[in-house]
């Protein structure tokens, strides 16, 4: 029985935690470790994976490194990286990101406002009326030709009408569950660029790290967006939404350059 009584856990406190041990499982499901499936070679796309290097010595260290470095063929020129050299790049990055930060965040949440799903809603719901419609016209088809033999190419016709509005409905839900994942990831990076100091955490990582790329040179990271591409990006980086420092800075929304060195 629903509404009997007073939900013990409000039901936004169990989204948000639905939601955060979603993030988890997402940060840490291709390997056990939080930098599994984030970094990529430069040179030959191949992801970076973790090695230990003095495996049974005092100098045991565990480093990251291109899987196809020593694959055949030529050779990736992309350096290894110890975990210390990951978190200290992020921490640039993050040092970065401190510029402007109210307004990005205030633009951020515009995006979120003017993500809507409630016209594919309406669209959802009236295809399901339709659906249940034909569904009901079916079944009074089929109870009829129990009693009486009749031309079975009507319910034939009813039937593949009702999966053409099942299928339109299945589309849309997809797309409406679309949205909600953009409208969660931009909500999620906003809360953990909020809560961001220039301290590498867990939370930060995982949470607003789309991508890091390994040049010889340098890595590049790409940040969650959870937008739609380059339109919501320029909305959040316009000349008048934020400082020239921190477009000369960053030079592009969301995607930062960082030495390996940091020098």
């Amino acid at each position: 029985m629903e509404q009997d009584h007073e939900a013990i856990i409000p039901p936004e406190t169990f989204k948000r935690v639905q939601d955060e041990l979603e993030r988890r499982k997402g940060c840490h499901a291709t390997g056990g470790n939080i930098f599994s499936g984030k970094i990529y070679c430069g040179e030959c796309g191949q992801i970076y994976g973790s090695k230990v290097w003095h495996s049974n010595d005092p100098y045991r260290k565990v480093i990251w490194r291109c899987n196809d470095k020593y694959g055949g063929g030529k050779k990736c020129g992309t350096p290894t990286l110890t975990e210390v050299e990951i978190k200290a790049a992020f921490e640039r990055v993050l040092k970065k990101m401190k510029y402007d930060k109210t307004e990005i965040i205030k633009n951020l949440q515009e995006i979120v406002e003017a993500i809507d799903s409630g016209d594919l809603l309406a669209q959802k719901e009236k295809l399901e009326r339709e659906r249940d419609t034909v569904a009901a016209h079916a079944q009074d088809v089929a109870s009829a030709n129990l009693r009486v033999t009749h031309d079975q190419n009507r319910y034939k016709e009813l039937a593949k009408e009702y999966d053409r509005l099942d299928a339109g409905v299945r589309k849309l839900e997809q797309r409406i569950a679309g949205i909600e994942t953009r409208r969660r990831r931009i909500n999620e990076f906003i809360r953990a660029y909020r809560e961001s100091a220039e301290e590498f955490t867990e939370d930060s990582w995982c949470t607003m790290v789309e991508k890091v790329t390994v040049w010889r040179d340098k890595m590049v990271f790409a940040l969650t967006s959870g937008g739609d591409g380059d339109r919501n990006l320029r909305r959040v980086w316009a000349p008048h939404r934020v400082s020239r420092e921190l477009r000369d800075t960053v030079g592009s929304p969301f995607l930062f350059d960082e030495t390996i060195n940091g020098i």
